[in-house]
């Protein structure tokens, strides 16, 4: 994921965008599975970041119900236990 460190707010809604768009249509068993995919690589070439997941979750947050955020929220947890 990108480093927010230099983005405009206009660069960051575009990123948010950006983001609904590819995972808008997709269902809750895909979102998890294209979550733990990235982490996996991330983690794999050592770009994993446990706060740029937990500024994208907040990012996204917004857009999510609060069951959902709450999911969400242990998901994260449970990979950063894994770090």
């Amino acid at each position: 994921m990108k480093q927010l460190k230099g983005y405009n707010c206009d660069n960051v809604r575009q990123m948010e965008r950006e983001a609904l768009d590819r995972y808008k249509n997709m269902n809750e068993d895909a979102l998890v599975d294209a979550l733990l995919d990235n982490v996996r690589k991330s983690k794999a070439d050592g770009t994993y970041s446990a706060s740029a997941l937990r500024d994208f979750a907040q990012m996204m947050s917004p857009h999510l119900s609060e069951d959902k955020r709450e999911r969400l929220s242990n998901l994260i947890r449970l990979i950063n236990t894994d770090v």
